[in-house]
């Protein structure tokens, strides 16, 4: 566990400073997943994780950017690879909605294969399940955002969610190309 933790922070502390310069981000979210398809004994069926995400910016218009994320979760374990559009309501707020693919690598979830026809067999289960997400942010600072995040996975009969809250960084947050190409020139 140290070790992982280790390596992250050497790659992250080596690579950040050369890819902030081209629309990539960070953030960490606290997120609680919750549902059937988990095979605790407890009774809520509820596992929490910290998620490390690597976030690209590419921006469409002077309201709508789409967001490109991979993560990497602590606790219970998942990568989430999401794909957003993040919609800028005021200077402030950002509503966003995506979908992704959620690669769920954790012990305690049950990952349940399709029936088949005519049967009670299933076909052999995936830990890749698809999922939609939605939720907002707020800019603390010009390059720190608040955020929250409601994921929702399903795996044909079950279902599986996830509420998240964390911190987002990003150098150019809200810039567009224009503005992001004349601050390069400048410095």
């Amino acid at each position: 566990m140290f070790k992982k933790i280790f390596i992250i922070i050497l790659i992250s502390t080596n690579a950040i400073p050369t890819i902030f310069a081209q629309n990539f981000g960070i953030s960490l979210q606290n997120t609680i997943w919750k549902g059937s398809m988990l095979t605790d004994n407890s009774r809520n069926k509820k596992k929490n994780s910290i998620i490390l995400s690597l976030n690209y910016y590419y921006n469409l218009s002077e309201k709508l950017d789409v967001v490109g994320s991979a993560g990497y979760a602590f606790g219970f374990e998942i990568t989430p690879l999401k794909v957003n559009f993040n919609y800028k309501i005021s200077d402030k707020i950002s509503a966003n909605l995506g979908m992704g693919i959620y690669i769920i690598y954790d012990d305690t979830y049950d990952a349940r294969g399709q029936l088949v026809e005519d049967t009670e067999k299933r076909t052999e289960p995936s830990k890749s399940e698809p999922g939609i997400n939605f939720g907002m942010s707020y800019k603390l600072t010009s390059n720190i955002a608040l955020t929250g995040n409601y994921n929702i996975l399903k795996n044909y009969e079950a279902d599986f969610n996830g509420i998240s809250f964390g911190l987002s960084f990003t150098p150019f947050w809200g810039a567009t190309i224009k503005q992001q190409n004349q601050w390069m020139r400048v410095g």
